[in-house]
């Protein structure tokens, strides 16, 4: 992550001067050391939101690629095991909102019966006739989930939180 001096202000955060917004960096507050050696409280370094982006994009593609080699057998048998249930797609494909409002495909491994669509309605509950038996266990363990690694990957989606 690039840091830079901050030299407008050196006594608060440099959010605004003559009403405006100065910049678009984000304020570190952390001790400034002056010339004397003593730590002063106060911000002195601003970090570039492009070079935080990059950092959060670079973490993204290093855990999703890890996630993905490291889960490939989980990922494989889960991926079997749908099939098996009944033979139709392993993946369901939901469009969601992304960044600035532009719809993404997500994906999951599919965890309902072929035909739910035709069955019911979009909202499911935890006994849901739909689910199937492989479906309960995946989203019990939340395994159903694992696809969404290649969202992350491809730029899609982003880890959060811990």
């Amino acid at each position: 992550m690039a840091f830079k001096q901050n030299p407008q202000r050196k006594d608060g955060p440099n959010l605004l001067e003559n009403g405006t917004v100065c910049e678009t960096h984000a304020v570190i507050l952390t001790h400034r050391f002056e010339s004397t050696g003593q730590a002063r409280h106060g911000p002195n370094i601003t970090v570039n939101p492009t070079d935080e982006f990059l950092a959060k994009r670079v973490f993204d593609v290093v855990f999703a690629v890890l996630g993905l080699i490291v889960l490939f057998p989980v990922i494989c048998a889960v991926a079997a095991a749908v099939n098996l249930t009944d033979g139709g797609v392993v993946l369901y494909r939901g469009v969601r909102i992304g960044w600035n409002g532009s719809p993404f495909q997500m994906l999951k491994f599919r965890t309902m019966v072929v035909d739910a669509e035709c069955r019911g309605g979009t909202s499911v509950a935890e006994d849901d006739p739909r689910i199937s038996p492989v479906g309960q266990i995946l989203r019990r363990w939340k395994l159903d989930e694992l696809p969404q690694l290649w969202n992350v990957l491809v730029g899609d989606m982003s880890f959060v939180g811990p």
